[in-house]
């Protein structure tokens, strides 16, 4: 016996707001009040990964195969599952987001096969208890969409708070920050990410970052690095510190990989310092919710074909087999409308090097011999995850958490970071002419001035050497904004009657991660290359390879401030041909 039930709501919000709510499918069934589930991972013979799942509903123990969800954000996500206990054969559910001039009418259609004759009689009630959870999900969805960033009316903060106004934060930030770790489930405060709090309670992101490690060093917070698959997404290991941090392997892929600074570890943080419960158990964790950076998804069984729609913006995207190949392409507003066609085999074939923004159709086919999860994924992950490069570029970081390193001999990849050096010219001059006791008084002011131009732009200073400085930036554009004003902020220094000026480079490329003389620090040929345009810079100078001068944030900055830059070639051992190196005068003291 089938059983079909259709259900409706409805939303006064875009779909754009309502999908990121009806995604999280692991948050929609804990608020529905179905219990936690159990689950395992059995690798197939043909390479796949088999997930078992169950869990005890009333007087019945469930089992299944958890199957991959199937969704194209913001229409629609989907499951089917066939039990092996329990009083269903099979169940499958349908979640569609249609849009209603700006609102969002939501259908929610499931179906229920019986396993025998016996239970057929219990379909109804089965069916009626989950549209009585459904509802309670989506009026508490309803309820949140309509509440506004939480706030601290009376702007008062509790004592064990104010020390992070004593730090220097905002008094309101603070107390709405306060405010929202009281009022919040624990399965919220139980994995913080920074930049969602700061978009949920409308306070700058990197702001809300600062403060979550402020929180941390005083003792109200849990700081934690997770470790996400390169091939799911889904969190494969927590670490209380970066040095457990290594190789990792993934269940639900059965991949072993290598985590990457810049992608698949984020920082965290939860509030069991303040007495909340941080084991919070799972209600589903293969929905869309938890891969946000994935805007379709499939299952093609080997050998068959599958069709389906995927809503694409302007940008880079990857068309994803899990556990397997990835091809890049881009999406415009000028490409071809054509449908997509795939064809997957040893790898995919058929991905066009541009697609055209809009709801486009993906036609798939199967020929290899193992059932596919075919992705298709934003080339950047979500931008509320705060990456450790982020974080260890940070200077709150280095000065709070000096100690969290990697373990000895571990290498963590980079793909881009910005490396900015400087140096003194003339120091041994100086040093001559004002002595040595004046000239380090001179330098060390001359390193308190680079950091207050480096910290509050985003970067963190790694070193010294000498009378060089070493730092990092994340963000290419707020490197070179740091550089072009790092002269002019020690020009007022002065050792006798000589002025301190600087020479300053910085490069943008991979680089990797490790640990030397107790810290955490960065190495390769960016690090290397960084240092020789420092050296290649004239007094007064920012230079930077042409590859940087090139990108386009970069590119805007130079021409914003009316730069006149000047090209010219360095050989640097080791690199053919020349390096062709562009330096723009620094701004004016």
């Amino acid at each position: 016996m089938r059983l079909r039930r259709e259900w409706d709501w409805s939303f006064d919000a875009p779909r754009e707001r309502v999908w990121p709510y009806l995604a999280d499918t692991d948050e929609i069934n804990r608020l529905s009040g179905l219990p936690p589930v159990a689950y395992a991972y059995e690798p197939q013979p043909d390479g796949s990964v088999r997930a078992r799942a169950s869990l005890r509903y009333g007087p019945f123990r469930v089992a299944w195969d958890e199957p991959p969800f199937a969704w194209s954000a913001p229409d629609y996500h989907e499951v089917e599952r066939l039990y092996r206990s329990g009083p269903l054969r099979r169940f499958r559910t349908r979640t569609e987001l249609l849009d209603r001039d700006g609102s969002t009418d939501v259908r929610v259609c499931v179906e229920l096969d019986a396993r025998s004759r016996a239970f057929a009689p219990f379909l109804p009630a089965i069916a009626e208890r989950g549209r009585r959870g459904l509802a309670r999900a989506m009026r508490a969805v309803g309820d949140a969409l309509a509440t506004p960033a939480a706030t601290a009316a009376s702007g008062v903060v509790l004592p064990r708070f104010a020390p992070l106004v004593a730090r220097g934060f905002e008094r309101e930030v603070v107390a709405r920050f306060a405010t929202f770790l009281a009022q919040a489930q624990d399965a919220t405060v139980a994995r913080m990410r920074p930049f969602e709090i700061a978009d949920r309670l409308g306070v700058d992101r990197r702001t809300m970052l600062r403060l979550c490690l402020a929180a941390t060093r005083s003792g109200l917070l849990n700081l934690s690095w997770s470790v996400l698959c390169t091939g799911c997404g889904g969190q494969k290991a927590r670490l209380d510190g970066l040095e457990g941090l290594g190789a990792t392997h993934c269940d639900a892929c059965d991949i072993r990989f290598d985590p990457l600074f810049d992608r698949s570890v984020e920082v965290t943080f939860d509030a069991k310092p303040l007495g909340r419960k941080v084991d919070v158990p799972v209600y589903c964790f293969a929905g869309p919710g938890a891969s946000p950076h994935a805007v379709a998804q499939a299952d093609v069984a080997a050998g068959a074909s599958a069709t389906f729609g995927a809503v694409l913006a302007r940008g880079h995207y990857l068309v994803h087999a899990m556990g397997g190949a990835s091809v890049p392409f881009a999406v415009a507003d000028t490409a071809s409308d054509a449908p997509v066609r795939l064809r997957l085999g040893d790898g995919i074939e058929g991905v066009p090097a541009e697609v055209r923004a809009g709801h486009r159709s993906v036609e798939v086919v199967n020929d290899s011999s193992r059932a596919a999860v075919l992705r298709i994924e934003s080339a950047a992950w979500p931008d509320t995850i705060a990456t450790a490069a982020q974080v260890t570029a940070m200077q709150d970081f280095r000065d709070l958490f000096a100690s969290d390193v990697l373990a000895p001999g571990v290498e963590v990849g980079i793909r881009s970071l910005a490396v900015l050096f400087t140096d003194v010219v003339g120091s041994t001059a100086m040093y001559r002419a004002g002595g040595d006791a004046p000239a380090f008084r001179t330098v060390s002011d001359h390193f308190e001035a680079i950091r207050a131009v480096v910290a509050p732009g985003g970067g963190a200073v790694v070193k010294t050497i000498g009378d060089a400085v070493m730092a990092v930036f994340e963000d290419p554009a707020a490197c070179f904004d740091a550089a072009i004003r790092l002269d002019a902020a020690v020009s007022h220094l002065r050792c006798g009657e000589r002025p301190v000026r600087l020479r300053v480079g910085f490069h943008v490329g991979p680089c990797i991660a490790m640990r030397a003389n107790d810290r955490l620090d960065y190495f390769g040929t960016t690090v290397n290359l960084a240092a020789r345009l420092e050296a290649a810079a004239e007094q007064g100078e920012v230079a930077m390879a042409a590859s940087d001068a090139e990108l386009p944030p970069i590119a805007a900055a130079i021409a914003a401030r009316s730069l006149r830059p000047r090209r010219r070639d360095i050989h640097v051992k080791g690199i053919e041909p020349a390096l062709s190196v562009v330096g723009v005068r620094a701004e004016a003291g």
